[in-house]
């Protein structure tokens, strides 16, 4: 098995996704550091010196989810990398069901979920660098076809950058 088909296989998908899984889950039980408790303050109070800092109106997944997380697990840091991280692969995964099975919602899907990744976090800035690596490595036929593929996320990211800089 060549290493095209081999990355194409869901078993490695699968024991891709577990082994990050297993990786990861040390980050969710580790205590509040650095900015953690501004943001938990901010979070909790409603107030602060800095509040687009700890709950950016540019990332309400985010924002939703440091108010749940302090609220429920009030010791712990909010999970918003990981949720970007998530909505990233997740991205990832219906770019390629798009492009390599001829899905048609992944077409669609894909760059919701690009913009799910943005809306956690700039974290998710990183999918446009996997997705451009696809269409680069993986992908095959003329460079600008390969590239047009891409071009929904970077309407995604795009619109993203204008309205963090507006």
């Amino acid at each position: 098995m060549g290493v095209r088909a081999a990355l194409a296989s869901r078993r490695v998908i699968v024991v891709a996704a577990a082994v990050a899984l297993v990786l990861s889950l040390s980050a969710l039980r580790n205590g509040l550091v650095i900015d953690d408790y501004f943001q938990r303050h901010v979070a909790l109070e409603g107030r602060g010196y800095f509040p687009e800092h700890a709950i950016h109106p540019l990332r309400p997944l985010s924002a939703a989810t440091h108010v749940i997380d302090y609220r429920l697990w009030e010791g712990h840091p909010s999970r918003n990398l990981v949720i970007a991280a998530t909505f990233g692969v997740l991205s990832l995964v219906l770019h390629h069901r798009a492009r390599h099975d001829g899905w048609a919602p992944g077409r669609w899907l894909a760059p919701l979920a690009s913009a799910a990744a943005l809306f956690s976090a700039e974290f998710g800035l990183g999918c446009l660098g996997y997705l451009l690596a696809y269409a680069a490595i993986y992908e095959r036929g003329p460079v600008h076809a390969r590239l047009s593929s891409v071009a929904p996320y970077l309407v995604v990211f795009v619109a993203w950058q204008s309205t963090v800089t507006a």
